[in-house]
């Protein structure tokens, strides 16, 4: 039997996708109402990825302790077991520098397998896109400061299906928050505030840049929105728009949040934060997160910042590469920015 092509619901999704975002925006909005719909965005994102629900309801008081330690490219890396979430204690990693420039990096790191140690070891066994960056920077003098985020590396999930495997994605952990009204999104963003609850307590929360790669760029976008101890912003192989990027082929399920749409597209979320300095930073052939996508992020940020009179503020940066980091490039822009 063909197709009958006029029941495919491509025109449905087209229209749904323009339909249910917000009327107006950060550039299409009268210059008197900026400030108004700026604030209005902020209160639809912490609405939808639920903050002030995770808070009243699995906030407690923070506790640390130290959980070992470890060695990288001859730099020390604490590892702590914080405890600010019920039921949900996760590891935090101190990256230390050995001439500390008194700067800190709030480093979201992306999908692996090994979490957040996936970003600390010069591993031979697959290429992996970052590159041991978190290291590098501590060479630079930052103090790093990466917490192992829900779903990933040791904050997985064992046992399922069958009790022999080792689930470290997203897949059981977005699927139980889901079905209890949450999502991993949003404690993701909340993880990441009590991280820097956590560095507040190491003194190191004064000059603070919020630095995500891939699925930490997204969380990276929302915390930089929401928290007003991230000054600078940098955002790694992520700002996009939805349709070219999560909605043009098959992404990890934590991209996908509930009423995310309402908020606006993907790079106009991130406009919210300006006119914070900020970095976005993508692959030409970056296959997830393509060209087209992060030019039309990419100008449009360009735009609000000139509107915002902040224009030296923003940098949109496409590279010769793939879905990976580009040190230099990101180096280069902390050192002048941070």
């Amino acid at each position: 039997m063909e197709v009958n092509e006029k029941y495919i619901t491509n025109d449905f999704l087209d229209t749904l996708y323009r339909k249910i975002q917000p009327k107006q925006d950060l550039l299409t909005c009268a210059e008197a109402e900026i400030s108004k719909v700026r604030e209005e965005g902020i209160g639809k994102l912490c609405s939808v990825l639920k903050v002030k629900e995770i808070e009243q309801m699995f906030a407690k008081e923070l506790e640390y302790t130290k959980d070992g330690s470890m060695e990288s490219m001859g730099i020390q890396i604490d590892k702590y077991q914080v405890s600010a979430v019920e039921g949900l204690d996760f590891p935090v990693y101190h990256i230390k520098p050995e001439h500390a420039n008194h700067k800190t990096i709030l480093y979201l790191h992306g999908h692996d397998d090994l979490g957040v140690t996936g970003a600390l070891l010069d591993r031979k066994d697959k290429v992996r896109y970052h590159k041991i960056i978190p290291v590098k920077l501590a060479k630079e003098g930052y103090d790093v400061i990466a917490p192992e985020l829900i779903g990933l590396g040791e904050a997985g999930f064992y046992g399922f299906p069958k009790g022999e495997q080792k689930v470290s994605g997203c897949f059981v952990n977005e699927a139980y928050l889901s079905l209890a009204g949450f999502s991993l999104g949003g404690f993701r963003v909340f993880q990441s505030m009590k991280t820097l609850d956590f560095a507040e307590k190491l003194g190191l929360a004064d000059r603070v840049t919020a630095f995500g790669i891939s699925g930490g760029g997204m969380i990276c976008q929302y915390v930089s929105v929401l928290e007003k101890r991230v000054k600078q912003v940098l955002v790694a192989c992520y700002a996009n728009t939805f349709k070219n990027s999560i909605l043009y082929k098959e992404h990890c399920v934590d991209n996908y949040i509930p009423g995310l749409l309402q908020v606006g597209d993907s790079y106009k979320i991130l406009s919210l934060a300006a006119p914070k300095p900020m970095l976005t930073v993508n692959g030409l052939m970056d296959q997830g997160f393509p060209e087209e996508g992060s030019k039309t992020a990419f100008a449009y940020l360009e735009q609000v910042y000139a509107r915002l009179g902040a224009a030296e503020q923003y940098e949109g940066r496409l590279f010769e590469g793939r879905h990976e980091i580009r040190e230099d490039i990101i180096i280069e822009w902390l050192n002048k920015n941070a």
